[in-house]
């Protein structure tokens, strides 16, 4: 389905697994049989499509009652937009919530790699500042609320060339960034403390 894939995913249980793509701006669902074994992914006839911009990263909320959307675009539209879903990491059950998380002011018009922490009340995007890629991190009052959610005046500066997706180790203490600059490269970074 994808051209230009942006972000993967998969449910806790390996059985379903989301590829967001760049060229046609959706996020697809696939199930896998047996789990974690993507050989044997098969499309779900499922997808939502980004009302426009660009399409980068997507991540779940904790239980898979939600889901997100990152969006590079012009200041009026760029930032993270949620999806609520009526069956957990069903995407076909999915409706906007029709709020959005602007990121411009953070990251300009790149909203790329989303990522919550453990309980949801740390939330982190990738943007561009000053010409480098950045993880900007946001606090939310609710957790997995990006209605709640301000910016930390914390950030993080990636390595150079350009990044597109972001993911965390289960105790938060390591980060992980793709690098889409030249030859693609998968950056892994070390935090005292967990995220």
């Amino acid at each position: 389905q994808g051209i230009n894939i942006t972000s993967i995913s998969f449910k806790p249980d390996g059985t379903k697994m989301y590829v967001s793509g760049q060229s046609y701006h959706k996020l697809w669902q696939y199930t896998l049989n047996p789990a974690w074994d993507v050989s044997s992914a098969s499309y779900d006839n499922a997808s939502v499509a980004l009302g426009g911009g660009t399409l980068y990263g997507h991540c779940f909320n904790g239980d898979g009652s939600k889901f997100y959307l990152a969006r590079a675009s012009s200041s009026s539209y760029v930032g993270v937009y949620p999806y609520s879903l009526t069956q957990n990491y069903d995407i076909s059950s999915a409706t906007s919530d029709g709020t959005r998380l602007n990121t411009h002011s953070q990251g300009g018009t790149y909203c790329r790699g989303i990522a919550f922490n453990g309980d949801g009340s740390k939330f982190f995007v990738i943007g561009n500042a000053n010409s480098n890629y950045h993880v900007f991190q946001y606090d939310t009052t609710s957790d997995y609320d990006l209605t709640t959610a301000s910016y930390a005046n914390i950030s993080f500066q990636l390595q150079p060339n350009g990044a597109w997706d972001l993911a965390f180790s289960t105790d938060g203490t390591i980060m992980y960034a793709s690098d889409n600059g030249g030859t693609p490269k998968l950056h892994q970074y070390f935090s005292g403390t967990a995220s």
